[in-house]
């Protein structure tokens, strides 16, 4: 199909019917885009451009400046099911690029996410030559409200109640991070969360990215850091969503990690179904698999998963 005209502007509010029908196939309806587009419209470091045609949105792009204002995220990229393929993601993503340099000339680095489920996306930023920085393995499951897994996480519980899994709230973040105890602990020196990953600073979590609604759990020897997990609740299409991410993480502490915060999620949401989506080191692949699919007999998300195995790509590129 031949390149399809539009122009690109700031998104403003009455775009959100549009954004709601552009995630109607998208993620197998986790995704979050609908629920967070005006929190990002008010909020000073997100800037969301959309792709018009006929006076209606029809694709989207979405930039988040972290990093003290030298890197910009490009993340929520949408087309319309009805548009795609005549080049409108090619076009957002060029006029993004182009509105970063413009108004953000402390930005030196472009970074995004693509998951390995979306090929068409990975071949594309493939060919562009941008750096890949890091890449882990992704096991989404579906938590039903249900007895079953009540009573398997209570025989984990007893079994590991006397294993260290200290929860940690955002000052203690803080503490250690001033004190460089994460410094082999988390991915690059980053954080990673809900598929944005942003160097561990001060400015990024006064900022909000993270704050007190996230859950850290951290096991420590010695005063010195072995696992560290996090993990946050997200409100989705169809459902909630639960996104942990393993840090560096000791096999043997694994499912304790994953306890703690699976418990946390059931207590919050014990009479909904929610997404149980975990992000982790590719090394693992196996034992995390093993854990929520065989014992504690969570299933794969429809479609999400339905190729087996998925994994996260973080690249970057000089602006």
């Amino acid at each position: 199909m031949a390149a399809m005209n539009v122009s690109v502007r700031l998104a403003v509010k009455t775009d959100l019917s549009a954004v709601w029908e552009m995630s109607e196939d998208i993620h197998a309806g986790l995704d979050t885009l609908p629920h967070s587009f005006l929190q990002m419209l008010d909020d000073p470091q997100h800037t969301v451009l959309v792709a018009v045609k006929d006076g209606k949105a029809v694709g989207l792009r979405a930039v988040l400046i972290v990093d003290d204002g030298e890197t910009a995220i490009f993340r929520g990229l949408r087309v319309h099911m009805a548009y795609r393929g005549r080049g409108i993601a090619k076009e957002l993503m060029k006029v993004s690029e182009g509105y970063v340099k413009q108004h953000f000339p402390r930005v030196q680095v472009i970074r995004y996410s693509v998951t390995s489920q979306n090929k068409s996306r990975l071949a594309l930023q493939m060919k562009c030559n941008d750096r890949m920085i890091l890449k882990l393995a992704l096991c989404a499951c579906v938590v039903e409200p249900s007895r079953k897994t009540d009573s398997v996480l209570q025989r984990y519980s007893t079994a590991t109640s006397s294993t260290r899994a200290k929860e940690l709230n955002i000052n203690n973040i803080n503490i250690f991070l001033k004190q460089n105890k994460l410094d082999d602990v988390l991915f690059n020196s980053s954080f990673f969360v809900n598929f944005v990953s942003f160097r561990a600073i001060e400015s990024n979590i006064s900022n909000g990215l993270i704050d007190d609604k996230h859950n850290f759990f951290a096991s420590s020897t010695d005063n010195t850091v072995e696992s560290l997990s996090q993990s946050c609740r997200i409100v989705a299409v169809k459902f909630p969503k639960w996104c942990v991410t393993l840090y560096k993480m000791d096999e043997n502490l694994l499912e304790i990690h994953l306890i703690k915060h699976l418990k946390k999620a059931i207590l919050r949401d014990s009479e909904e179904k929610f997404a149980f989506i975990c992000v982790f080191h590719v090394s693992l692949v196996k034992h995390v698999s093993k854990f929520l699919l065989h014992e504690l007999a969570l299933k794969n998300i429809d479609d999400f998963c339905s190729e087996g195995n998925l994994f996260v790509s973080v690249f970057e590129k000089d602006l």
